[in-house]
């Protein structure tokens, strides 16, 4: 067995996705990988993205870490990436750069002829970084060009999801004149996918030492659960956790209210000024912009972290309908979603 039948699957994979619009799986050998790339490890600029995909995707039947439908849905989206690519003229994944993953994530949709939603945006993203993720490991690629690339907004009626460098912006206006944390905190944990009416019910008491985890009592429609801060939120919450612990103020105290416990509505009032006022600093206004524009961002987030997994989006949100968890990533669940995008 050599590298060269290895890559030559993906090539294969390209071909299928180019003239059915779909891919099978069941025949990808299971090869060793590892085994084959040790005797001649062909050097990165000498590799296409199609002979990347080959490798990677007998690299994830023979592991058996994977599903079938995982493999599937990764591989179809991968070589749609590898065939949008070599449209392009980067013919080595090297030469492959943030703006050749941008294009991809916005190509319009054969199906639709329309900018892709966002949850279809984050399916291509994530493919894209598990196949550069497996490069890397497999010494194939240094750098995942997909790492920090946005996903787009809907551009339907309704609020919109904010962006990520849009969430990055507001956490520069989250420190208000008394450099406060209270909105820095409220921002974290808006960015764990957290509503506004939840916010006020998470206590001092419901982090962990180190913030990785807060556990949240949830509401009326929403589950208990434990929430995942984002590595800034982490900071931010820490930080909180010390203010109040210098003005005594521990156990049950709210991370971000110190009064009006007694009233849940009024905590969300002011869980939703809070986002809204820090988003209006940063200069993000308009009808489709709110706090649950942030929500949606975290769902996105979740969606594209748990390999595109809605029961598991629901879960981290606390959600019990799934319809209305694909609705708040603007996902029709019910169509296929992987179809190639038409070309560049």
């Amino acid at each position: 067995m050599r590298s060269e039948d290895i890559r030559s699957v993906g090539h294969e994979l390209v071909a299928e996705i180019r003239s059915k619009g779909r891919v099978d799986v069941s025949w990808v050998p299971e090869l060793p990988v590892r085994a084959v790339l040790a005797e001649v490890l062909p050097l990165p600029r000498a590799l296409s993205p199609a002979d990347v995909l080959g490798v990677a995707a007998c690299h994830w039947k023979v592991t058996n870490a994977y599903t079938d439908e995982w493999i599937r849905r990764v591989v179809t989206n991968g070589a749609a990436f590898a065939s949008f690519i070599d449209r392009l003229g980067a013919a080595s994944i090297v030469d492959i750069t943030d703006q050749h993953v941008a294009r991809f994530l916005r190509a319009r949709t054969a199906r639709t002829n329309k900018t892709p939603a966002p949850s279809t945006q984050a399916r291509r993203r994530a493919a894209v970084a598990k196949l550069f993720r497996t490069a890397i490991s497999l010494g194939l690629a240094t750098r995942d060009p997909s790492h920090g690339v946005p996903i787009g907004t809907a551009g339907k009626p309704g609020y919109r999801n904010l962006v990520d460098d849009e969430v990055r912006l507001c956490h520069a206006f989250t420190v208000g004149t008394t450099r406060s944390l209270r909105s820095a905190a409220g921002w974290a944990l808006g960015e764990t996918g957290a509503p506004t009416e939840e916010i006020p019910r998470i206590h001092v008491h419901h982090a962990t030492g180190n913030t990785e985890q807060l556990w949240s009592p949830g509401t009326n429609r929403i589950r208990p659960r434990l929430l995942y801060p984002t590595e800034w939120g982490r900071k931010m919450i820490r930080g909180r956790i010390r203010d109040l612990a210098d003005r005594r103020l521990f156990g049950s105290t709210p991370l971000v209210w110190t009064d009006n416990l007694q009233s849940p509505q009024g905590g969300r009032v002011s869980a939703s000024t809070l986002l809204s006022t820090v988003m209006r600093r940063a200069g993000i206004t308009g009808t489709s912009i709110g706090p649950a524009s942030l929500r949606k961002w975290a769902a996105l987030e979740i969606y594209e972290q748990t390999d595109c997994d809605l029961q598991a989006v629901a879960n981290r949100l606390g959600m019990s309908s799934l319809d209305k968890t694909a609705d708040l990533i603007d996902l029709d669940w019910l169509v296929e979603d992987d179809e190639p995008p038409l070309g560049p």
